[in-house]
């Protein structure tokens, strides 16, 4: 497992031990193996920050044995546990972060000085960096060419969550046709072709003009809100804000399903701060007493739930982020810098050469 990001670990020592790192990570095994290889060639690690819906009881116990302080918080709570224990520290450290929890320190004058650079990895995380005037360098591995593959692991990974959901619940599939996705970036558009795979045409809400145009183009139906969808059965939001309202669930008369595919629980925040809720059936899932709709997973991203990335592609996410380490090293100016597509591509090249296999 993590191959490849092995191999640049061990091959890049002597530029990753020059840094301290504090890593904010989903606490999975994937993160145990990846924190694994940075101690292995001497990495001082001074904090592991678990965002608390998406920690696996073995990865956490595992880390709790190693040298260095682990701690897991409520993704409403990390930013300000994030700053206190940062200005704790001596020297200047590498964030490698999903979800822009740094991006108060980084945008603030004066605290620069506790951090030499930040990596993030998420979409949502980059949009909050990209609100500040950074005063250290960012590098971005969340809108890289490369994050697509991740994507269409992720995008899968959602609908198969959604169907064990169905199967664990003994809950009749709704009909093929009352499916909704919402927003349809990279993650949207990942689950409308897994989907498709199981032979599901979804419908579409989005926003931003260039995407709902595209997703026309290639035979989706579109709307701009969820209020033109009110035969919607299923509701999976991938916009990594709030993707529906108390207010639009009230509208739709069907007790939809809501999904959550984003990297926080944010998609339903609004119906969870407002609505009234009951145990479902299931012990996953939460139903809103007015409407009658059910919340999968209470929220939270069901993909965290029934598990984000198989090996190879962990394997092809943390390489990325290494090499974002050993690139950042050399930036010195204070802004937000994509992972070079040098970098991109000896990665895909890596994996290809490790993963994939030639077709009998």
């Amino acid at each position: 497992m993590l191959s490849i990001t092995s191999k640049l670990i061990m091959a890049n020592e002597g530029v990753l031990k020059q840094f301290e790192y504090f890593i904010v990570q989903h606490l999975k095994n994937d993160t145990v193996k990846f924190v694994g290889l940075l101690q292995k060639i001497g990495c001082r690690i001074s904090n592991v920050i678990g965002v608390s819906y998406s920690v696996e009881d073995t990865a956490l116990e595992c880390l709790q044995h190693r040298e260095f302080r682990v701690d897991v918080k409520d993704f409403t709570e990390l930013a300000a546990f994030l700053r206190e224990m940062i200005l704790l520290r001596a020297r200047p450290v590498v964030l490698l972060d999903v979800g822009g929890y740094g991006s108060g320190l980084a945008g603030a004058d004066g605290f620069s000085r506790f951090l030499r650079f930040i990596v993030e990895d998420t979409k949502n995380g980059l949009w909050q960096y990209q609100s500040i005037v950074p005063h250290c360098p960012i590098i971005d591995v969340a809108s890289i060419e490369n994050k697509a593959v991740e994507n269409a692991f992720v995008g899968r990974r959602i609908v198969d969550g959604l169907f064990k959901f169905f199967s664990e619940g003994n809950i009749s599939r709704p009909m093929q046709r009352n499916y909704v996705v919402v927003g349809f970036g990279g993650i949207g558009q990942s689950v409308c072709s897994a989907l498709a795979l199981k032979g599901i045409n979804a419908a579409v809400v989005e926003l931003d003009e260039r995407k709902l145009a595209f997703a026309e183009a290639i035979g989706h139906r579109i709307a701009r809100s969820i209020d033109s969808f009110r035969n919607a059965e299923i509701v999976i939001g991938c916009t990594g804000t709030s993707s529906v309202s108390m207010e639009q669930l009230i509208a739709l008369p069907c007790q939809p399903l809501l999904i959550s595919g984003s990297s926080k629980r944010i998609e339903f925040q609004d119906i969870l701060s407002q609505g009234e809720f009951s145990q479902s059936m299931s012990d996953n899932a939460l139903v809103e007493k007015r409407t009658g709709a059910t919340i999968v997973n209470k929220g939270e991203p069901i993909n965290l739930h029934y598990g984000s990335l198989n090996n190879e592609t962990s394997d092809f996410m943390f390489a990325n982020i290494t090499a974002a380490i050993i690139e950042g090293s050399g930036v010195s100016e204070n802004k937000i810098v994509k992972l070079s597509d040098q970098w991109q591509n000896k990665i895909c090249r890596l994996w290809s050469e490790y993963y994939l296999r030639p077709a009998d």
